[in-house]
């Protein structure tokens, strides 16, 4: 197991912490040193194998939880929330390097951690838990791309939670916002049938700029690099009540303006990735959408 605050003895070097495991189990010495300098090498921490933890820092000392607890070569590897005492760049460095060594040495890993963008990053598959209950398992894109119901939507990342009524004219099904303008789907459930109410969940980067679309305004910017992210008012009955804000993300490298506090967009749906969900938000309503992959 990988701790949170790493829990490395503090009286002990590195290569000592790491060869603790092994000297439990009663490894041979010449086996115990080959199987420490190769974890150190894959861990990237042989230069500061003589040294005592407190002359480490933060990402060193995790490094050094992580071949302890690697070498030993277990049937399964916890993680609890291993990232969550380091800085940003630190965390990102991290979860790349704890990747890397465990697709090197291929041992079933267990990562729990609250940080989303850090469970999409590292993870083969991902369980969305809520309450005790599991609400479904994925692929990290499948998870993202395609979530179950509401809770997952929003949990993973930001969702856009609007009221909505399903439709069908001679164009074809659709899904109907409150100031009336239409998305219209080619994916929607054999379930759905006119008139049913729904909960339409569009995530900041499934707007574009368009001549047709939803009338928004731009309530705040924030400029974030590579994209400029935008809070958006819209008229009440448009959105569903208790949410944190409604967002569009703008790419920098395709945009051509950045706009400002006040201006009036209009943003239409990418329909191909819009989710839809049944009315109490338990049930997607997307086509082949499942629990489990």
């Amino acid at each position: 197991m990988v701790f949170q605050n790493y829990a490395i003895f503090p009286h002990l070097t590195v290569r000592q912490n790491v060869e603790y495991g092994l000297k439990i189990r009663k490894i041979k010495k010449a086996e115990m040193k080959q199987k420490v300098d190769e974890i150190l090498a894959a861990v990237q921490i042989e230069e500061y194998q003589d040294r005592l933890p407190e002359k480490l820092s933060g990402g060193q000392q995790q490094r050094v939880a992580l071949a302890r607890a690697i070498v030993i070569h277990p049937d399964v590897l916890l993680m609890d929330e291993p990232l969550s005492n380091l800085d940003a760049k630190l965390r990102i460095e991290m979860r790349s390097a704890i990747r890397d060594v465990q697709k090197k040495v291929g041992i079933t890993t267990v990562y729990v951690t609250h940080d989303q963008e850090e469970a999409l990053a590292i993870s083969d598959r991902i369980a969305v838990m809520n309450a005790g209950t599991i609400q479904q398992i994925g692929a990290p894109e499948d998870i993202y791309t395609r979530p179950i119901n509401v809770f997952v939507s929003t949990f993973i990342g930001h969702s856009n939670l609007f009221p909505g009524t399903v439709g069908k004219d001679n164009t074809g099904r659709y899904v109907a916002f409150s100031d009336g303008y239409k998305s219209y789907m080619t994916n929607l459930a054999d379930t759905c049938t006119e008139g049913m109410k729904v909960i339409i969940s569009i995530r900041p980067e499934e707007f574009s700029l368009n001549e047709e679309g939803l009338k928004v305004t731009v309530k705040n910017c924030t400029f974030l690099g590579k994209y400029t992210n935008y809070e958006l008012e819209l008229p009440g009955p448009m959105i569903l009540k208790n949410q944190a804000a409604i967002q569009y993300s703008q790419d920098v490298g395709q945009a051509s303006k950045i706009y400002k506090i006040g201006d009036v967009l209009t943003l239409k749906p990418n329909t191909l990735k819009i989710n839809i969900f049944s009315e109490d938000g338990k049930k997607s309503l997307i086509k082949d959408v499942s629990k489990n992959d």
